[in-house]
C-alpha cells in the first residue's frame, strides 16, 4: 500500500506540477439544449419545450432557467418553457442557466391560414473541397406541408466569408477549409442555418502552453494528417495524447488521434478515415489520465 500511494503521488506531480493549477480534473460535462432545433406552429397553438440541463459532475441541473422569446408579438414563452404562437412570423426562444454559463436556443416559426411558414435550404452535398461550388435549393412550406416558392427576392448570407461565400443565386464556393453556415431570407421568412463544411489545403498553428505547463513549436493540418515541426516540445507528463478539437481547452467533441510519440520533434499523426479535419479549430496536447491540456495551438 505505501509504495502504491508513493506511484500516485509521483503521477499527479507529473501532471499536476509544483504550482497551483487553477483546471478542474476530467471533461466538463455542462449542458444546455432543446430537444428540437426548431418548432412550427399555427397562431393559437401552444407546445411545451424539452429541455436537457446537465451539470459538470454529470447530474441533472436543478437551478431555476430563465426562458424569454426575441419577439413576443410572434411567440410568448413560459416561466416553464411553454411556447405559444401569438401571430404570423419568425423568432428565436432562448433559455438560460447562471450556474453554467450557458445558452439554449429553439427556432419558433407561426403561421396562419396557407401562409408560408419556413424557409429551406438544400443542396446535393452540404462536404466541398476548396475551390468547388456548391449549388443551393430554396423553398418555402406552408403548415400542412405544401411546398411554395419564396416570397419576393431571395438573399443569402455566409456567417464566415473567408471559408465559403455565395453569390445571389445561392451558388456556393469554398475558399478555405473550415465549417461556416448559408442562411436564406425571403421577404417573409429566415431559414434555418445551412452548415457546410470544406477540406483541402493545409492550415497551420502555433503551440503555446497552458495551466504552467510547457509546449513549443508548430502544427500543420491537411485532410489527411496532422505533422509537428522540428522544433516541437512538450512537457514531459503521464499519458500525453494529441487531439483535434473546438474547445480551446477541453476534448468534448473532439478527435484523439493518439499518444504523443515524442516529446521533441518532427511526427506525424494520420486522420481517421470520415473525419473531415476542416471543421476543427485547436489541436491540443493532452494530459488524458488527469483530464488537463498541457498545450493547444489555434489553425489559421
Amino acid at each position: 500500500m505505501r509504495y502504491s500511494l508513493l506511484l500516485l503521488v509521483v503521477l499527479l506531480h507529473g501532471c499536476v506540477g509544483t504550482d497551483l493549477v487553477d483546471f478542474p480534473i476530467g471533461e466538463d460535462q455542462s449542458s444546455l439544449s432543446f430537444g428540437a432545433e426548431e418548432l412550427i406552429l399555427e397562431v393559437g397553438e401552444s407546445v411545451q419545450t424539452i429541455l436537457t440541463y446537465t451539470l459538470a459532475d454529470g447530474s441533472a441541473g436543478t437551478n431555476v432557467v430563465i426562458y424569454s422569446s426575441d419577439d413576443s408579438n410572434v411567440a410568448e414563452v413560459s416561466s416553464a418553457g411553454l411556447v405559444t404562437a401569438i401571430g404570423s412570423g419568425q423568432t428565436i426562444v432562448r433559455v438560460t442557466a447562471s450556474d453554467i454559463n450557458m445558452e439554449a436556443q429553439i427556432f419558433v416559426s407561426v403561421a396562419e391560414g396557407n401562409n408560408p411558414v419556413t424557409l429551406a435550404l438544400s443542396a446535393p452535398s452540404n462536404m466541398a473541397q476548396v475551390g468547388e461550388t456548391i449549388q443551393l435549393a430554396v423553398t418555402a412550406m406552408t403548415l400542412n406541408g405544401s411546398l411554395v416558392p419564396p416570397t419576393g427576392t431571395v438573399r443569402y448570407t455566409s456567417s464566415n466569408e473567408s471559408i465559403i461565400t455565395v453569390n445571389t443565386d445561392g451558388l456556393v464556393t469554398a475558399v478555405a477549409p473550415g465549417l461556416a453556415t448559408i442562411s436564406a431570407a425571403d421577404d417573409l421568412l429566415t431559414s434555418a442555418p445551412f452548415e457546410i463544411m470544406v477540406g483541402g489545403g493545409s492550415r497551420t498553428a502555433q503551440f503555446m502552453g497552458l495551466n504552467g505547463y510547457s509546449v513549443n513549436g508548430a502544427a500543420e493540418l491537411t485532410d489527411s494528417e496532422l505533422t509537428f515541426s522540428e522544433d516541437f516540445v512538450t512537457q514531459s507528463g503521464p499519458g500525453l495524447y494529441v487531439y483535434l478539437s473546438n474547445s480551446a481547452n477541453g476534448i468534448g467533441g473532439g478527435i484523439e488521434l493518439g499518444s504523443v510519440i515524442s516529446n521533441s520533434g518532427a511526427q506525424s499523426y494520420s486522420i481517421p478515415t470520415g473525419v473531415m479535419s476542416g471543421e476543427f479549430r485547436y489541436v491540443l496536447i493532452y494530459c488524458k489520465p488527469f483530464g488537463i491540456p498541457f498545450g493547444r495551438g489555434e489553425f489559421n
